[in-house]
């Protein structure tokens, strides 16, 4: 039987007979030839039969090659078998566009980094770079075929070199221009690049393959720009329980529906820091490729915000992308730290131990700000946006390239929204306390970083309403002219029947009485956490019924002998008076104790 059919690329060929006749099936031998070319693959010309004679190792993909060695003589006393292993396999080959950033380092050196290209100009260089470490088959710089085409146009076959001596990896330079010249292919935009390399030797698929990728020729698209809504909550202390962390946690919300509206104002939280997303295709041309944002209060604060790209996804769990879909999506992240402060209030400050790590792009610092520019003030000090509760923040982005027009500036507003939290707490604001004692102090604190609203201490308001009829308001004031806290202090003045609405602002005091129970109330009225923007933050507090007494030993010296003779007389009366009272009450051992204390005496 001869059976023939297309050219196929294959690595194994496997012969079913489905149906038969008679017991079973006799095959003398299988020939599989090239029909065209008279060439026979199968049977080989050597003899396999031969090849376990001869001094090769032949070996195929997939074979595992043991090497055994029998040591006689060791410390062990007996011989031992020692083995190694090798898998031989062939390595899948890729191909990827590639450039490079040449960086000078402060001693005058010049480096260069190697980075991920997709979108080049006419008149750039691309650098096509192959890795197969099958190919490295000599000691010196070995040679790959590769292939380059426009669009749908004829392949251009290229030579590219090894780039040192078995190091398996391949470049080679392609010049391109926007007009016919020579050496060099010519594009424009919108148009495709092309770059092929046949891998011959592979697992997957198995057989001789192409290995393509693509260069895409920039070209004007429309970018967009948003501020990331964040959330941070503080886990709650449970009292008695472990200690918790206090490291707010930071959520990052997804766009909302009409977040691409200019007037459209983000929330922020002040914990998390401020970032902004920046979605431009034409502007991720590579791997390092940046934008950079201009961010403005309107109170005058400014900060130029450098945007990078990332495969971090902000929004929802945030979860790690696909490596390069930020690169084909054009999606930038920058953030910067926030601080309450306006105009005038230092931005270059110190990084301090609360402060975000590991920011996504980052401020931009200029190299007069970073000390000698070697880059090892970064890590001491950062730039930082001032903001209060009253300002909006606009980000402003510059879209240079748009379709059919000139560029734009592009807008996006947010403003700080944070949950205010209330505390009953001791005379230092350190730890909270549930219960007070009448003719003590009450002592509040309110942390609302969107209180802070002037350049001033601000005030906040918080009621105060106890079960037996006591209602007032007081104030709280800030405690710097920005830090978002707020603090004040109360007395409980006992009174059977209070009288609600005679707090004075000047010396606050709160009727209560034994066993009464205060309710402490502050309306935030700007909340993040709740759909309507308010929440109200509640504590409660117990007037104890007693107070518990206290005892204490002391000394005193009399300038009379003879009132020191006679109180001493008197102290030992006491100790006697004790001695009966225990007597009469069968406790001999405390009745012992009184006795000798007096007679001491």
């Amino acid at each position: 039987w001869e059976f023939q059919f297309a050219p196929v690329d294959v690595r194994f060929v496997r012969l079913v007979i489905h149906e038969y006749r008679g017991e079973a099936v006799a095959i003398n031998h299988v020939v599989i030839a090239d029909s065209v070319k008279k060439t026979v693959h199968i049977p080989t010309e050597t003899d396999l039969l031969s090849l376990a004679t001869n001094d090769i190792l032949e070996i195929a993909g997939g074979d595992v090659v043991t090497a055994t060695y029998i040591d006689e003589v060791n410390t062990t006393g007996g011989a031992r078998l020692l083995s190694g292993k090798l898998t031989a396999t062939y390595f899948n080959g890729t191909i990827v566009p590639i450039s490079y950033d040449f960086v000078k380092s402060p001693n005058g050196a010049v480096a260069n980094i190697r980075k991920q290209l997709l979108r080049i100009d006419p008149g750039e260089r691309l650098v096509i770079e192959v890795t197969d470490f099958d190919q490295d088959a000599t000691a010196m710089a070995d040679k790959i075929k590769v292939q380059v085409a426009v669009n749908n146009g004829p392949p251009i076959e290229l030579e590219a070199t090894e780039t040192a001596e078995n190091s398996g990896v391949f470049t080679k330079e392609v010049d391109t221009a926007a007009a016919p010249a020579e050496g060099k292919i010519v594009v424009k935009p919108g148009d495709r690049v092309i770059i092929r390399y046949l891998d011959q030797q592979n697992t997957v698929p198995g057989h001789g393959a192409f290995r393509e990728s693509v260069v895409y020729v920039n070209e004007p698209t429309a970018g967009r720009v948003r501020v990331v809504e964040t959330r941070a909550t503080r886990p709650e202390q449970v009292p008695g329980g472990p200690v918790v962390d206090p490291t707010p946690i930071v959520r990052y919300l997804p766009a909302a529906p009409n977040a691409g509206d200019p007037k459209y104002v983000a929330g922020v939280a002040f914990e998390a820091p401020f970032t902004v997303e920046v979605i431009d295709r034409d502007a991720a041309k590579d791997s390092r490729s940046k934008v950079v944002v201009k961010l403005k209060t309107t109170s005058g604060a400014e900060v130029d915000v450098e945007c990078v790209l990332t495969d971090y996804m902000l929004g929802g769990n945030g979860t790690l992308d696909r490596p390069g879909n930020a690169l084909l999506e054009g999606r930038f992240v920058g953030q910067v730290i926030l601080q309450l402060g306006g105009k005038d209030s230092a931005s270059l400050v110190p990084l301090t131990a609360t402060m975000p790590r590991d920011l996504i792009g980052g401020p931009v610092l200029p190299k007069e700000e970073m000390g000698d520019g070697n880059g090892r003030d970064r890590a001491l000090v950062t730039r930082v946006l001032n903001l209060n509760g009253s300002d909006v923040v606009e980000v402003s982005y510059n879209d240079e390239k748009r379709p059919g027009g000139p560029g734009a500036a592009l807008i996006a507003n947010a403003r700080l929204i944070t949950d205010g939290k209330l505390t009953c707490t001791d005379a230092e604001y350190a730890k909270d306390v549930t219960a007070v004692h009448v003719g003590e102090r009450l002592y509040l604190r309110v942390v609302d970083f969107d209180a802070d609203r002037t350049p001033d201490r601000d005030k906040v308001k918080v009621r105060i309403k106890s079960a037996r009829g006591e209602d007032e308001t007081v104030e709280l004031s800030e405690t710097l002219a920005h830090s978002g806290t707020f603090t004040a202090s109360v007395l409980l003045k006992p009174a059977d029947k209070p009288l609600p609405g005679n707090l004075k602002q000047d010396t606050p005091e709160i009727e209560c009485y034994f066993g009464d129970t205060v309710t402490i109330e502050y309306a935030d009225e700007r909340a993040a956490s709740t759909a309507d923007g308010k929440l109200v933050s509640t504590a409660t507090v117990a007037v104890v019924i007693g107070t518990d007494g206290k005892l204490q030993a002391f000394s005193k010296v009399f300038t009379d002998e003879a009132l020191a003779v006679e109180t001493q007389f008197h102290v030992a009366e006491s100790h006697f008076e004790l001695f009966k009272s225990h007597k009469g009450l069968g406790r001999e051992a405390d009745a012992k104790l009184a006795l000798e204390s007096g007679r001491r005496v």
